[in-house]
């Protein structure tokens, strides 16, 4: 086996050249190198070129590989060269090996996007036979079976939903003899990934709507589409389901969104609750009792406070130890008094 060969499976088993990224370039510039091997341009890989910094030489198997097909190093530079006396035979034998691993990977992808296709298609094939299932029990069952898959959808896929499938039905509605309104391709990439994997959006369209299952996708019949006015009314109606679906699903986020806030305010409220109950399990602390005011603890002891001590103590001032003094001169002191006093 080559050893460039080889090479190439290890970097595959190290998921090297998982990246298709990686293999493009790879054979970009081995086939760069073979057509126009006189071309300098082609012949010099500079490490701090972000495309292959970031596609080849964030890899450690790429000196490996370089080195296999005949290129050189240079530490001043940081460049990858290929000299003009190396061999091209390294060269095509690695073209040789990236396009048979390139190819065997295409034809991996392509049975898995095959598997893909055929699981979605199963699964809604199950959704439709469902959906038959209530249309043999009548239309009001087509319309509650719908209704409630609609509901299953979270509040974004639900929104957007409803947005695409209004769309849809408003188009056959305006424009009922357009074909291409009368046609929901497959292989469209919004319906694929948005409409379709919705809750009730393909049984809408089937159920509601008309649309019948075709090999290109879903389709109006014919007999439908020649009566342009039967169309449009069948439209009106399924936007007028809509509308009730989509208040519907308002109603049940609203009664949501109220039991999860009941719920927190019963929670603050229990909380509230043991934290009361804890302070009246401690009782008051001794600290509250011995910091009474004198009033209070004369108070608190059953003995009468007198009213010239209370004034006295409400006005900031010490109590008087014995009885207030009498004043003489009927309460009133006279200045012949206070210097009799000092002298």
């Amino acid at each position: 086996m080559s050893p460039v060969v080889r090479l190439v499976e290890l970097f595959e088993e190290s998921a090297f050249l998982g990246n298709d990224k990686s293999v493009v370039l790879l054979e970009t510039i081995v086939r760069n190198i073979l057509h126009s091997p006189t071309e300098p341009k082609f012949r010099r890989l500079r490490s701090d070129n972000a495309r292959l910094a970031a596609d080849l030489f964030s890899h450690p198997a790429a000196s490996l590989f370089l080195q296999a097909i005949g290129f050189q190093f240079d530490e001043g530079t940081a460049t990858w060269s290929f000299p003009p006396s190396s061999s091209l035979d390294g060269l095509r034998l690695a073209e040789s090996a990236l396009h048979t691993v390139k190819m065997r990977d295409r034809s991996a992808n392509e049975h898995r996007f095959a598997y893909e296709r055929q699981r979605k298609s199963i699964g809604q094939q199950l959704r439709l036979e469902k959906l038959v299932r209530a249309t043999q029990a009548g239309p009001v069952e087509v319309r509650r079976y719908v209704a409630h898959e609609l509901s299953r959808n979270d509040s974004a896929s639900s929104r957007e939903a409803f947005r695409l499938l209004r769309t849809i039905a408003n188009n056959l509605q305006q424009c009922p003899n357009e074909p291409r309104f009368r046609l929901l391709k497959s292989s469209n990439p919004i319906l694929t990934t948005i409409v379709f994997p919705a809750f009730g959006a393909l049984e809408f369209l089937v159920g509601i709507l008309g649309f019948a299952e075709a090999d290109v996708g879903y389709v109006i019949p014919a007999s439908v589409a020649a009566e342009l006015p039967v169309l449009q009314r069948t439209a009106r109606d399924a936007l007028d389901f809509l509308d009730d679906c989509e208040n519907a699903q308002r109603a049940k986020e609203a009664a949501e969104r109220e039991q999860v806030r009941s719920l927190a305010l019963s929670e603050s409220l229990k909380q509230r609750d043991a934290e009361k109950r804890a302070l009246n399990h401690r009782g008051p602390s001794a600290s509250s009792t011995s910091q009474l005011t004198p009033p209070t603890a004369a108070a608190a002891s059953g003995r009468r406070v007198p009213i010239q001590e209370a004034l006295a103590r409400l006005l900031g001032a010490d109590a008087p130890s014995g009885p207030p003094p009498c004043p003489s001169g009927g309460g009133i002191q006279t200045d012949g008094d206070a210097r009799a006093e000092t002298d």
